[in-house]
């Protein structure tokens, strides 16, 4: 069930970036689909256009540190693996 929506939040957003290509919201929610599947470097790039459109966003920093925490909680992760 939590796959469908990030597959339906992702192509969702995506039909209204195609339609209208500084919004803010689309790339916000784009850019969590591509953080719930592992895609950072593209929900980088999402995060960045849109701060590009709002840099003060708040709800975007936040996605921001939120990416940055997977990410090093994912590694601490294989390195305890790593170790054992």
């Amino acid at each position: 069930v939590i796959r469908v929506a990030i597959i339906m939040n992702f192509l969702l957003s995506s039909q209204v970036l195609d339609v209208e290509f500084c919004n803010v919201k689309a790339f916000y929610r784009r850019a969590q689909a591509y953080i719930e599947t592992g895609d950072y470097l593209l929900a980088d790039v999402d995060i960045k256009k849109a701060l590009v459109v709002d840099p003060q966003n708040r709800y975007l920093k936040g996605l921001i540190l939120q990416k940055e925490i997977t990410v090093r909680l994912k590694w601490m992760l294989l390195i305890l693996i790593l170790k054992k």
